[in-house]
């Protein structure tokens, strides 16, 4: 039976005619535990860099959470019986879902005309791209 673990390391076995998997020696920076400090202190760095960036870089950073899903739920409960949905919230056999979303294209337009600092800074403030939506439907209702 032939067993290989790499491409070329088998030796022959003369006694029970098979060929048994030689295991590759460890050499080089990681012999030992002499590449383990090297890849703390690169791990290190890169923590840094990620915890000074992250604000600037990624576009959760523009996320303003002025109401809770709990409040959103209610508040759409209350707009859907205001506009004359009567089963919202009321009826046994109500689905509500609530859920947190964002308009992708326009994220990703201002990302790229704008870069990821000013973009942020406009989805914070003036541009709303982040979103809750609500919806309610009856059961095997679609």
């Amino acid at each position: 039976m032939l067993v290989s673990q790499a491409p070329g390391n088998w030796q022959d076995s003369a006694a029970a005619g098979e060929r048994k998997p030689v295991a590759a020696p460890v050499s080089g920076f990681f012999k030992g535990d002499r590449g383990l400090p090297v890849l703390i202190l690169v791990a290190l760095l890169g923590f840094a860099l990620y915890w000074t960036m992250e604000q600037r870089v990624f576009p959760s950073a523009s996320i303003d959470l002025k109401l809770n899903r709990s409040q959103i739920a209610e508040l759409a409960r209350t707009y859907s019986t205001k506009f004359g949905w009567a089963g919202a919230g009321v009826a046994k056999k109500t689905i509500e879902s609530t859920t947190f979303t964002y308009n992708d294209e326009a994220k990703t337009f201002l990302e790229y005309q704008l870069g990821a600092v000013r973009a942020n800074q406009l989805m914070k403030e003036e541009i709303p791209v982040w979103s809750w939506t609500t919806r309610f439907c009856k059961e095997l209702d679609i």
